[in-house]
């Protein structure tokens, strides 16, 4: 059998002239299928027949020149269902494939089209055109999603199968239906009101026109970004045959029914998922007056809970697992409509669909009746023959019927059923009805039933075409099964000869109306190896690889055609790749939704954190790059106008480089007389005691007491008249003691500070300079590791002589607090001298990078206190004003010895209490001027140092562990996020967000690769970030030096020049440095701080996780506490102590 005339003769006058294809065609006849359209509510759905076609083509490549026979190839197959209704016939491209083999017909390019959309073109303009009937409309509809392969197995892995991605792929699509639109007329734009109006007066025209126009929809895409992918007019000024929008209210049967009586259900679909989930939301029909009602009301108005309108149903679809994360899918219609359209009626038995949706909303709550469902009304006609007793057919007598035996004709492994000839099964059959046209020029070659049907696309699903061998011996074997099962000869296939000349390809794009564009000239890329096919008309450029990846089709089928040699530049397809990575699972597609809201948090989240982070940066580099300027306040006239400060330094055990610490307090620039420093001890059995007492002799000058804790009249009288907080029971006695109207700075024994910094901070408190005053003031603490300033035991043996006989004579005490490591206990392996000095790296590169960052830029945006108590600074009037509330505590610092953070509660407390002059209705004295009052205020330019050494990673560990344990009680919400703003998880949340967010799918793949590109492009960012900034912050810059700063804090290139004598200075000349540079601030090579600085980042989570899931218990200064919800803490004291 051959295929009609009329399709032979179309393909022969398209394909290129002497271009010889085998076409093979087979259908089935129009059988009942479900309807396309969900009917409206208390309505029958439309009768629909459906219709399937099936088309392959092949060609013949020879394995050498003039070698018989040659090799026989599939290139080419498209699936094509034709619904019917009564008044709309619907051309569905189902499936589309290609096995990458139209190379070897070896047809040149530069002279004609791709022959695979022209044999596409040319199938669907025929179906169109043999299946429209008087007054009803024709719609060709698809949808263009690419995918690996669909109906050609492991034809992906063929080098010559070029493939597009899914912008290429529905513009290639455009252009195959663009011939079918110009076939037609020009469909007329609506008239004004007015010659509407003149016209209906007039005599009626009756109007002889077919006019046809194409729609396309891309979810989540603007009409105007839509644009660039159908074909534009021919002419300049010629109005658009295309719209970027859907004709579903044209094509629909009940255009004023609900959304899901206006979209189509085709297998297959993305919409078609979408349907039947969004019916999800409809109740079911549960009780008998349901039923009866028809449903609850929900199912009873057929609209769904979600979508209310088609536009919703569209922007829902943007958020599919095929429309987003990169994808994209077009949905494309071509609507030919007749001269005069039918419109569709309802059943003149049936009521219309808002008669009964009126009716029932007529009817109140209390008085609603149940209604039959129009199917089961019955006219009085009805009664009368549901009475009649139908009358049986006497079959117990008469002669037998003679039944003649269904012979097989034939035998196919493949076949489940008997069938005869094709003619059979065309005589069963009507050639048309109300509800299909079915003529026999348009049937396939062989005509199947379903069944069968079904079963010749399972012999080809189960062939093999990833080579050219495998691809002949699975032709063969298709051919042989389909002729078995369809019951006709081996050769049933027809061969066209192409007979369209070869025709200038720039004239053939005008005439196809595709743009003519002027591209600058490019550098000549190597030209594309003979023969070698690609997708669509100049889509794929020469010279680019075939790559293994989704194939392009209406549903997921691919198609090839061949390279065109115009310089375009392809992109890469981004939604193949994220295939790969996440195979496509329709069952999944309402996670898609979810998806796109966590990429929009995650990109939020790390957009914020980057702007914080921007803003900390920014605020070191403003204040930190110079040495601040002297304080205001101690250029005042007259010193008693200064205010008194009292310096209350707790000091516990021995801290490394103590002394240097402790004197940095006593060699301030402020006048002695309005200083005083109190050295808090807990007992007179404290190893620090003897470097409190060198300290006393060392400055006669200052101001300088010593208290101890267990000598403290409070306590001694009550041992619980204070909580069980050890720093506050040690200062306690101090704070009390200090003057009334003194200002307090408690400064940690173990940092160090300029001696500058005493008087600014009182600048910035008091307001000197400024216009604002504040009620608390604090500064940046700085760690800094000093083992790797250890002298080795030969510089020691030259520094101090024998090393042995110096450790002997020299005490402990001063060993440990005046060097950073004690020789004695030298570490053994590098392993355990990492455990055990490890901590102090650690902590070095987490005050210098992310602390440093989030603490300026948290104080400087202002919304909430941020304190870390290592030197704070308040007036004592205004804490014990607001620290009243509790009879069992003093006011001041004692009411908050129940808590273990108290830095943060105090600078809480002043930053939340009013003032006695902020309270409603203060009224001030007369003469005072009203001044201004900010909350907290943090010093810029200076910092405090603190030296350690000897710190285990344990003891580094079990720090960060008290500080979250402690902080999740106070600031909850900021101790859970605080994972999200390190630099891993936080570079993790930006590249899940720009690898799922489809703003960014057109210049970043989202795929595996790419998202570890980016996340490590993230950290590379922050890493560089946190390693200038470490430069910055131990450079030096911002401290006052001399002679009595310590060796750990001169800048590290030149410090042996800032300890040469003051007589030494001029015969120096210029090798004393006078402003440091940010090279200066390396302690260590990078590698070194890299290992540190990863080391801290990657423990970051895991400790967080341990302290905010693992517990309550704290370790603090030799004590066991275990923290309540309330804040308080509780001593665990063990059962040999009691």
């Amino acid at each position: 059998m051959a295929l009609s005339c009329s399709l032979a003769d179309l393909l022969a006058r398209e394909l290129p002239k002497d271009a010889a294809f085998t076409f093979y065609h087979y259908s089935t006849p129009p059988t009942k299928s479900p309807p396309l359209f969900a009917a409206p509510p208390h309505t029958k759905p439309e009768r629909t027949y459906c219709e399937s076609h099936f088309l392959a083509a092949s060609i013949h490549a020879d394995r050498v020149p003039n070698a018989q026979p040659p090799d026989e190839l599939l290139v080419l197959a498209i699936e094509v269902l034709v619904y019917t209704t009564k008044h709309l016939t619907t051309i569905f491209v189902s499936k589309a494939d290609s096995t990458g083999y139209l190379s070897l017909l070896g047809n040149s390019r530069s002279t004609h089209s791709s022959p695979l959309k022209t044999i596409c073109s040319s199938f669907v303009s025929w179906l169109a055109r043999e299946r429209q009937r008087p007054g009803r409309r024709t719609v060709v509809s698809l949808f263009a999603r690419a995918q690996d392969q669909y109906l050609f197995p492991a034809s992906i892995e063929n080098p010559g199968k070029h493939l597009l991605d899914d912008k290429e792929l529905v513009r290639w699509w455009c252009k195959v239906l663009n011939p079918l639109v110009n076939d037609y007329e020009e469909e007329q734009p609506p008239k004004p009101l007015s010659e509407r109006l003149s016209a209906a007066a007039a005599p009626a025209r009756t109007s002889t026109v077919h006019t046809a126009k194409g729609y396309l929809v891309i979810p989540g895409f603007e009409p105007h970004d839509t644009l660039r992918y159908y074909t534009p007019p021919p002419a300049p000024n010629a109005r658009r045959r295309w719209a970027a929008a859907h004709p579903l209210l044209q094509i629909a049967p009940h255009p004023q029914a609900p959304p899901r009586c206006l979209v189509p259900h085709f297998p297959d679909d993305p919409k078609a998922r979408f349907l039947d989930e969004l019916d999800d939301e409809l109740p079911d029909r549960g009780t008998d007056a349901m039923t009866k009602e028809g449903g609850t009301p929900s199912r009873s108005s057929g609209q769904w809970k979600s979508v209310k309108t088609l536009d919703q149903f569209w922007e829902f679809m943007a958020f599919r697992q095929e429309c987003s994360s990169g994808r994209i899918v077009g949905f494309i219609w071509v609507v030919i409509t007749p001269p005069e359209p039918s419109i569709p009626e309802e059943d003149e038995n049936e009521p219309s669909q808002l008669s009964q949706l009126s009716q029932l909303s007529s009817f109140s709550q209390d008085e609603r009746r149940p209604l039959a469902s129009p199917s089961r009304r019955s006219s009085p006609q009805r009664k009368v023959q549901r009475h009649q007793r139908r009358r049986n057919v006497n079959t117990d007598h008469g002669p037998i019927p003679l039944v003649v035996p269904r012979i097989k004709s034939s035998f196919s492994n493949a076949s489940t059923t008997s069938t005869g000839s094709t003619g059979a099964l065309n005589k069963t059959l009507p050639d048309s009805s109300p509800y299909y046209w079915w003529p026999v020029g348009s049937r396939g070659a062989v005509v199947f039933g379903s069944k069968d049907y079904n079963r010749a696309h399972e012999v080809l699903l189960k062939q093999n075409f990833a080579t050219r061998a495998a691809a002949t011996r699975s032709t063969r074997r298709w051919k042989e099964e389909i002729a078995v099962l369809g019951a006709v000869g081996e050769n049933w296939g027809t061969t066209v000869l192409g007979k369209k000349e070869a025709a200038n390809t720039r004239q053939s794009e005008v005439e196809d109306g595709a743009p003519v564009m002027l591209v600058a000239t490019r550098k000549r890329k190597p030209a594309e190896p003979e023969g070698v096919q690609t997708l669509g008309a100049g889509l794929v450029p020469p010279g680019v690889q075939p790559t293994h990846a989704r194939l392009p089709s209406p549903v997921g089928a691919p198609i090839q055609t061949k390279s065109h040699p115009r310089p375009f530049v392809a992109a890469h397809s981004t939604a193949q790749r994220m295939r790969r990575s996440a195979p496509h699972d329709p069952d999944t597609d309402h996670v898609s939704m979810v998806r796109f809201y966590i990429g929009l948090v995650c990109l939020v989240w790390f957009v914020v954190v980057w702007v914080v982070c921007g803003i900390g940066v920014t605020q070191l580099f403003r204040y930190y790059s110079q040495r601040p300027r002297p304080a205001t306040c101690l250029g005042a006239a007259n010193n008693d106008d200064v205010p008194h400060v009292t310096i209350i330094r707790p000091v516990k055990g021995l801290e490394p480089r103590l002394y240097e610490c402790l004197a940095a307090s006593l060699r301030q620039t402020y006048p002695a007389n309005k200083l005083q420093n109190v050295f808090c001890v807990s007992s007179a059995k404290d190893p620090a005691l003897p470097i409190l007492h060198r300290l006393l002799r060392d400055f006669p000058d200052c101001h300088v007491r010593i208290t101890v804790e267990d000598e403290d009249p409070v306590l001694q009288a009550d041992k619980d008249a204070l909580g069980p907080n050890p720093k506050i029971r040690n200062m306690s006695r101090a704070y009390r003691e200090a003057r009334e109207d003194s200002i307090v700075w408690i400064l940690d024994c173990n940092v160090w500070v300029g001696k500058g910094v005493c008087g600014r901070m009182v600048d910035l408190l008091c307001g000197y300079g400024a216009s604002v005053k504040y009620k608390f003031v604090h500064q940046t603490p700085l760690t800094i590791d000093l083992d790797s300033q250890s002298l080795s035991a030969e510089e020691r043996e030259l520094l101090l002589g024998d090393t042995n006989l110096q450790a002997a004579t020299l005490d402990s005490a001063d060993i440990s607090a005046s060097t950073s490591s004690d020789p004695r206990n030298h570490s053994r392996g590098a392993f355990r001298r990492l455990l055990q000095r490890g901590g102090g790296r650690l902590d070095e590169a987490f005050l210098s990078s992310a602390h440093a960052k989030f603490y300026n830029a948290i104080n400087t945006v202002a919304v909430a206190p941020c304190v870390m108590g290592k030197s704070t600074m308040f007036r004592r009037r205004q804490l014990n004003y607001v620290t009243t509330g509790n009879p069992d505590r003093a006011p001041g610092i004692d009411f908050f010895s129940d808590n273990i953070c108290e830095d943060h509660l105090i600078g809480d407390a002043l930053w939340r209490k009013p003032q006695a002059f902020e309270e409603p209705g203060y009224v001030s004295a007369p003469g005072d001027v009203k001044e201004k009052w900010g909350k907290h205020a943090m010093l810029f330019g200076d910092f405090c140092f603190q030296p350690v050494s000897h710190t285990s990673i344990a003891a580094c560990i079990d720090r960060r562990l008290r500080w979250l344990r402690v902080r999740k009680f106070t600031v909850t919400a900021a101790t859970f996020v605080e994972p999200g703003t390190e630099s891993i998880l936080c570079s993790l949340y930006g590249a899940y967000a720009i690898t799922s967010l489809p703003f960014f799918s057109s210049f970043i793949p989202p795929t595996w690769t790419s998202f570890w590109i980016v996340w490590l492009a993230s950290m590379s960012l922050w890493c560089a970030v946190d390693y200038v900034q470490y430069l910055l912050l131990h450079c030096a810059k911002t401290v006052e030096l001399d002679e009595h700063t310590p060796d750990f804090i001169l800048p590290q290139r030149s410090q042996g020049a800032y300890h040469n004598a003051p007589s030494l200075q001029p015969l120096l000349g210029d090798k004393t440095p006078r402003k440091p540079s940010l090279l200066d601030g390396a302690r260590r090579g990078f590698r070194e701080w890299l290992a540190a600085w990863l080391g801290r980042e990657i423990s970051a989570l895991p400790i967080w996780v341990v302290a905010f899931y693992g517990g309550v218990t704290v370790e603090w200064r030799g004590r066991k506490f275990w923290v309540g919800l309330d804040m308080r803490v509780h001593e665990i004291i063990d059962e040999e102590k009691k």
